[in-house]
Protein backbone atom coordinates (compact mmCIF):
# COMPACT_ATOMS: atom_id res chain seq x y z
CA UNK A 1 0.00 0.00 0.00
CA UNK A 2 2.96 2.68 0.76
CA UNK A 3 4.44 1.50 -2.47
CA UNK A 4 1.21 1.79 -3.93
CA UNK A 5 0.73 5.55 -2.29
CA UNK A 6 3.95 6.69 -3.17
CA UNK A 7 4.13 6.01 -6.73
CA UNK A 8 0.83 7.24 -7.21
CA UNK A 9 2.43 10.78 -5.37
CA UNK A 10 5.35 10.11 -8.19
CA UNK A 11 2.53 9.73 -11.23
CA UNK A 12 0.65 12.87 -9.99
CA UNK A 13 3.93 14.97 -9.12
CA UNK A 14 5.34 14.32 -13.04
CA UNK A 15 2.41 14.86 -14.35
CA UNK A 16 2.08 18.43 -12.66
CA UNK A 17 5.56 18.93 -13.74
CA UNK A 18 4.72 18.16 -17.72
CA UNK A 19 1.57 20.11 -17.27
CA UNK A 20 3.37 23.09 -15.80
CA UNK A 21 6.28 22.57 -18.62
CA UNK A 22 3.40 21.98 -21.23
CA UNK A 23 1.88 25.86 -20.15
CA UNK A 24 5.40 27.36 -20.11
CA UNK A 25 6.04 26.28 -24.01
CA UNK A 26 2.62 27.47 -25.00
CA UNK A 27 2.97 31.34 -23.22
CA UNK A 28 6.78 31.37 -24.84
CA UNK A 29 5.03 30.24 -28.11
CA UNK A 30 2.38 33.05 -27.80
CA UNK A 31 5.41 35.83 -27.02
CA UNK A 32 7.24 34.73 -29.50
CA UNK A 33 3.75 35.00 -32.62
CA UNK A 34 2.80 38.39 -30.57
CA UNK A 35 6.15 39.77 -30.78
CA UNK A 36 6.23 38.91 -34.54
CA UNK A 37 3.36 40.51 -34.99
CA UNK A 38 3.95 43.78 -33.64
CA UNK A 39 6.96 43.55 -36.03
CA UNK A 40 4.49 42.82 -39.00
CA UNK A 41 2.46 45.50 -38.00
CA UNK A 42 5.22 48.07 -37.45
CA UNK A 43 5.96 47.99 -40.88
CA UNK A 44 2.72 50.31 -41.90
CA UNK A 45 5.17 52.94 -40.25
CA UNK A 46 6.41 54.21 -42.89
CA UNK A 47 9.75 56.06 -41.31
CA UNK A 48 10.76 52.89 -40.50
CA UNK A 49 10.02 51.48 -43.64
CA UNK A 50 11.90 54.14 -45.82
CA UNK A 51 15.13 52.71 -43.54
CA UNK A 52 15.13 49.42 -44.64
CA UNK A 53 17.01 49.30 -47.86
CA UNK A 54 19.99 51.17 -45.41
CA UNK A 55 19.67 47.91 -42.89
CA UNK A 56 19.56 45.73 -46.27
CA UNK A 57 22.54 47.76 -47.09
CA UNK A 58 24.27 47.32 -43.97
CA UNK A 59 24.29 43.80 -43.67
CA UNK A 60 25.33 43.46 -47.40
CA UNK A 61 28.32 45.39 -46.42
CA UNK A 62 29.13 43.08 -43.24
CA UNK A 63 28.78 39.91 -45.53
CA UNK A 64 31.60 41.29 -48.34
CA UNK A 65 33.73 42.53 -45.74
CA UNK A 66 33.65 39.45 -43.72
CA UNK A 67 33.42 37.13 -46.49
CA UNK A 68 34.45 38.53 -49.99
CA UNK A 69 37.39 40.60 -49.42
CA UNK A 70 38.78 38.01 -46.53
CA UNK A 71 38.57 35.33 -49.39
CA UNK A 72 38.52 37.02 -52.78
CA UNK A 73 41.02 39.79 -52.00
CA UNK A 74 43.28 39.31 -48.57
CA UNK A 75 43.47 35.52 -49.01
CA UNK A 76 44.22 35.47 -53.14
CA UNK A 77 46.71 38.38 -52.93
CA UNK A 78 48.50 37.88 -49.61
CA UNK A 79 47.77 34.96 -47.81
CA UNK A 80 46.22 32.99 -45.82
CA UNK A 81 48.29 34.00 -42.99
CA UNK A 82 47.50 37.78 -43.48
CA UNK A 83 43.20 37.91 -42.70
CA UNK A 84 44.10 38.01 -39.37
CA UNK A 85 45.86 40.94 -39.23
CA UNK A 86 43.87 43.30 -41.69
CA UNK A 87 40.80 42.30 -40.16
CA UNK A 88 42.87 43.79 -36.67
CA UNK A 89 42.84 47.08 -38.77
CA UNK A 90 39.17 46.81 -39.99
CA UNK A 91 38.47 46.44 -35.97
CA UNK A 92 41.10 49.08 -34.47
CA UNK A 93 39.70 51.67 -36.62
CA UNK A 94 35.93 50.69 -36.49
CA UNK A 95 36.41 51.03 -32.78
CA UNK A 96 38.10 54.17 -33.57
CA UNK A 97 35.49 55.54 -35.55
CA UNK A 98 32.40 54.43 -33.26
CA UNK A 99 33.76 56.54 -30.29
CA UNK A 100 35.00 59.49 -32.02
CA UNK A 101 31.51 60.26 -34.08
CA UNK A 102 29.60 60.56 -31.31
CA UNK A 103 30.91 64.04 -31.12
CA UNK A 104 31.11 64.06 -34.55
CA UNK A 105 26.93 63.06 -35.10
CA UNK A 106 26.41 66.13 -32.26
CA UNK A 107 28.18 68.87 -34.58
CA UNK A 108 27.36 68.43 -37.91
CA UNK A 109 24.07 65.86 -37.41
CA UNK A 110 23.66 62.50 -38.30
CA UNK A 111 22.32 63.12 -41.76
CA UNK A 112 25.62 64.42 -42.83
CA UNK A 113 27.68 61.32 -40.85
CA UNK A 114 25.45 58.60 -42.21
CA UNK A 115 26.05 60.17 -46.04
CA UNK A 116 29.87 60.42 -44.99
CA UNK A 117 29.61 56.56 -44.14
CA UNK A 118 27.94 56.14 -47.99
CA UNK A 119 31.00 57.83 -49.85
CA UNK A 120 33.23 55.86 -47.59
CA UNK A 121 31.89 53.00 -48.80
CA UNK A 122 31.32 54.05 -52.29
CA UNK A 123 34.66 55.07 -52.94
CA UNK A 124 36.11 51.95 -51.75
CA UNK A 125 34.32 49.29 -53.58
CA UNK A 126 35.37 52.19 -56.89
CA UNK A 127 38.98 51.93 -55.81
CA UNK A 128 38.88 47.63 -55.41
CA UNK A 129 37.51 47.93 -58.89
CA UNK A 130 40.06 49.69 -60.15
CA UNK A 131 42.94 49.13 -58.88
CA UNK A 132 45.06 46.21 -60.07
CA UNK A 133 45.46 43.63 -57.38
CA UNK A 134 48.94 41.96 -57.29
CA UNK A 135 50.98 40.22 -54.26
CA UNK A 136 52.34 44.00 -53.94
CA UNK A 137 49.35 45.24 -52.78
CA UNK A 138 50.15 45.10 -49.27
CA UNK A 139 49.48 48.60 -48.11
CA UNK A 140 46.26 49.12 -50.94
CA UNK A 141 44.55 45.78 -48.81
CA UNK A 142 45.37 46.82 -45.36
CA UNK A 143 44.03 50.52 -46.28
CA UNK A 144 40.56 49.80 -47.51
CA UNK A 145 39.97 47.16 -44.78
CA UNK A 146 40.88 50.17 -41.86
CA UNK A 147 38.63 52.66 -44.16
CA UNK A 148 35.99 50.41 -44.55
CA UNK A 149 35.90 49.88 -40.75
CA UNK A 150 35.62 53.19 -40.15
CA UNK A 151 32.44 53.27 -42.72
CA UNK A 152 31.28 50.46 -40.71
CA UNK A 153 31.28 52.38 -37.57
CA UNK A 154 29.15 55.15 -39.28
CA UNK A 155 26.68 52.59 -39.73
CA UNK A 156 26.46 50.45 -36.80
CA UNK A 157 27.26 53.34 -34.26
CA UNK A 158 25.15 56.43 -35.91
CA UNK A 159 22.23 53.94 -36.59
CA UNK A 160 22.18 52.53 -33.30
CA UNK A 161 21.54 56.21 -31.83
CA UNK A 162 19.47 57.37 -34.23
CA UNK A 163 16.91 54.69 -33.81
CA UNK A 164 17.30 55.08 -30.59
CA UNK A 165 16.41 59.24 -30.26
CA UNK A 166 13.82 58.92 -33.49
CA UNK A 167 11.97 56.06 -32.13
CA UNK A 168 11.50 56.22 -28.49
CA UNK A 169 7.63 54.85 -28.64
CA UNK A 170 8.79 52.22 -30.77
CA UNK A 171 12.30 51.43 -29.67
CA UNK A 172 12.29 47.71 -29.23
CA UNK A 173 10.23 47.12 -32.99
CA UNK A 174 13.33 49.40 -34.47
CA UNK A 175 15.91 47.38 -33.50
CA UNK A 176 14.12 44.85 -34.19
CA UNK A 177 13.57 45.42 -37.44
CA UNK A 178 17.23 47.02 -37.76
CA UNK A 179 18.28 43.55 -36.72
CA UNK A 180 15.85 41.54 -38.68
CA UNK A 181 16.74 43.46 -42.34
CA UNK A 182 20.20 43.38 -41.22
CA UNK A 183 20.56 40.02 -41.14
CA UNK A 184 18.46 39.34 -44.29
CA UNK A 185 20.89 41.77 -45.79
CA UNK A 186 24.28 39.18 -44.19
CA UNK A 187 22.28 36.17 -45.64
CA UNK A 188 21.98 37.50 -49.26
CA UNK A 189 25.58 38.48 -49.52
CA UNK A 190 26.89 35.26 -48.07
CA UNK A 191 24.09 33.43 -50.63
CA UNK A 192 25.38 34.93 -53.82
CA UNK A 193 28.95 34.87 -52.35
CA UNK A 194 30.03 31.97 -54.84
CA UNK A 195 27.44 32.69 -57.70
CA UNK A 196 28.62 36.08 -58.16
CA UNK A 197 32.30 37.56 -59.29
CA UNK A 198 33.94 40.13 -57.24
CA UNK A 199 32.92 42.98 -59.17
CA UNK A 200 29.71 41.97 -59.33
CA UNK A 201 29.22 42.03 -55.75
CA UNK A 202 31.25 45.00 -55.58
CA UNK A 203 27.98 46.52 -57.83
CA UNK A 204 25.69 45.11 -55.90
CA UNK A 205 26.87 46.94 -52.96
CA UNK A 206 27.20 50.71 -54.89
CA UNK A 207 23.77 49.91 -55.71
CA UNK A 208 22.45 48.92 -52.38
CA UNK A 209 23.91 51.72 -50.73
CA UNK A 210 22.85 54.37 -53.49
CA UNK A 211 19.08 52.95 -53.06
CA UNK A 212 19.65 52.86 -48.87
CA UNK A 213 20.82 56.50 -48.65
CA UNK A 214 18.50 57.91 -51.42
CA UNK A 215 15.22 56.71 -48.95
CA UNK A 216 17.27 57.87 -45.67
CA UNK A 217 17.32 61.11 -47.57
CA UNK A 218 13.56 61.13 -48.25
CA UNK A 219 12.63 59.83 -44.72
CA UNK A 220 14.88 62.83 -43.23
CA UNK A 221 13.12 65.29 -45.88
CA UNK A 222 9.30 64.06 -45.12
CA UNK A 223 9.28 63.19 -41.60
CA UNK A 224 12.26 65.02 -40.56
CA UNK A 225 14.40 62.15 -38.94
CA UNK A 226 17.15 64.03 -37.84
CA UNK A 227 15.32 66.91 -36.23
CA UNK A 228 16.49 67.16 -32.59
CA UNK A 229 12.74 67.79 -30.99
CA UNK A 230 10.70 64.07 -32.58
CA UNK A 231 7.23 63.03 -32.16
CA UNK A 232 6.07 59.62 -32.88
CA UNK A 233 2.15 59.00 -33.65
Amino acid sequence: DEDDEENNNKSGFQMEHLETNGDSHSQQKSNILEKIMKILHSCTNRQLVLLIPLFIANGLDNSFMWGDYTYYVVREYLGFSNIGFVMVGYGALSAAGAIALGKVSDLVGRTVVIFGGFLVHVLCCVCIMAFKLDSNSHVFIFSIAAIWGFGDAIWNAILSALLSACFKAQTEMAFAHYKMFQSLGVFVGFSLSKSLSLNSKLAMLIISFCIGILCFFIDTWRFGLDRRNRLMT
